[in-house]
């Protein structure tokens, strides 16, 4: 998983304790609150390790790639009708603003029935997103923390993007143009903006069957299934992709106490001990000041092994004493028994 950005910030090797995508139901909801809801980022002793870089995704629909394989035609289709009718969710036609953050790779988060309706109606349609520019595996992680802390759990979805088009469009148009559906439930109207946007009933499901095919529908290995992805509802996107970039998700060491207990609660070797300890160093060395957080780990670091030493010391003073013991006990048993046998 080692990568790296433009800004050279990151992405290393571990993100929130492990080296892989973590899926829902592997994140600790203690420590993702730690995390993200009381902004450990910000308390972990280093300003600028979990900071990540966030721009703005602006291009065609098709070139960006799927990360869930939970896309239904029957959605997607309805959708695709709002974008000719222009009634929510996509007043503005196909394209706009998906309301979904999007990886450096250009895999969707969310949003993929919007995705999908756009490119159904117009494949080369512009695309608005906000882009937080690390791969999708990483991405997961990060989002994934931020859905737990929120005590959220992950959508069940059915569909299989790899049987995306074909006759299972055709026949979801077929009910629309006879049925209507939730968003205009009068058919004539959807038959009148399907034939304006085809020419015809039979060219318009052409014209959408050729553009499913556009579609990548390849999903990445590191994806977990949609039960397991992130769940971050439109009105948040801007809010958390603000605090990515500042830096106050505690997603990478060194972590935050709070963060460090939970995801290391065996006691192993705390990776933000090794940093708090260069950060000693490089005061030292008359490089940086140290933060109060810094001296906080250090303090309590060094509580921790001076109690170690003393318990070490103790048990050795206590060994020293019982073989002095033994000594004084066995010497005078020795003494005799030597006596004994010269004088035999």
């Amino acid at each position: 998983m080692r990568q790296t950005n433009k800004k050279g910030r990151l992405f290393e090797d571990e993100m929130f304790g492990s080296n892989e995508p973590l899926p829902l139901k592997a994140i600790d909801r203690k420590a993702a609150q730690a995390a993200y809801a009381k902004k450990g980022g910000e308390l972990d002793g280093d300003t600028g390790d979990d900071k990540l870089p966030v721009s703005k995704y602006s291009g065609a629909a098709v070139k960006l790639l799927p990360s869930q394989k939970e896309v239904v035609p029957k959605k997607a289709t309805e959708f695709a009708f709002c974008a000719l009718l222009k009634v929510p969710p996509m007043a503005a036609g196909p394209g706009g603003d998906l309301q979904a953050i999007v990886s450096a790779d250009f895999h969707i988060m969310d949003g993929h029935h919007r995705w999908a309706a756009t490119i159904l109606v117009d494949p080369s349609a512009k695309i608005d997103a906000v882009k937080i520019d690390i791969p999708g595996e990483a991405l997961v992680t990060a989002l994934n923390v931020i859905t737990v802390s929120k005590g959220r759990k992950g959508n069940t979805g059915e569909g299989n993007i790899a049987n995306f088009g074909g006759k299972a469009i055709e026949d979801e148009i077929d009910i629309i143009l006879e049925k209507g559906f939730w968003a205009e439930k009068d058919p004539e109207k959807c038959k009148a903006a399907f034939e304006a946007w085809g020419g015809s009933v039979e060219e318009g499901k052409k014209k959408m069957v050729a553009n499913a095919k556009k579609m990548i529908k390849t999903i990445p290995g590191w994806a977990p299934n949609r039960v397991n992805m992130p769940v971050i509802q439109a009105p948040e996107v801007k809010a958390v992709a603000a605090a990515l970039a500042a830096g106050s998700v505690d997603i990478k060491p060194p972590y935050s106490p709070d963060v460090e207990k939970r995801l290391n609660p065996s006691g192993a070797k705390s990776e933000s001990i090794m940093r708090a300890m260069e950060s000693y160093y490089q005061m030292r060395m008359g490089k940086k000041k140290l933060t109060e957080t810094t001296l906080k780990i250090l303090r309590e670091y060094n509580k921790k092994n001076q109690k170690r030493l003393q318990e070490s010391y103790l048990k050795k003073v206590r060994k020293q004493k019982l073989h002095e013991k033994l000594i004084s006990v066995l010497r005078p048993l020795v003494k005799e028994a030597i006596r004994t046998m010269i004088n035999k």
